[in-house]
C-alpha cells in the first residue's frame, strides 16, 4: 500500500512538472515571436539599426513610453 502511494504521488509529480513546464514555454514562445516579428518590422519598415528596432518594440510593447 505504502509503495503504491509513493509511486501514485511521484507519478503526479513528474505529470506537474510536465505541465509547468508546457505552461512556461507557452507563455514565453509567444512573447520572444511577438518581440521578433515586432523588431523585424521596425527595422525593415522604419530603416533603423536592429538595436533601435528592438528598443522600439520592448518599449511599446511594454508601454513605457519615450
Amino acid at each position: 500500500m505504502l509503495t503504491w502511494l509513493i509511486a501514485t504521488l511521484a507519478s503526479l509529480a513528474q505529470r506537474f512538472q510536465l505541465v509547468r513546464r508546457s505552461g512556461l514555454l507557452t507563455l514565453i514562445v509567444p512573447f520572444l515571436l511577438l518581440i521578433a516579428i515586432g523588431t523585424v518590422v521596425y527595422a525593415l519598415l522604419e530603416r533603423w539599426t536592429w538595436l533601435d528596432a528592438l528598443y522600439a518594440t520592448i518599449i511599446t510593447i511594454t508601454t513605457v513610453g519615450y
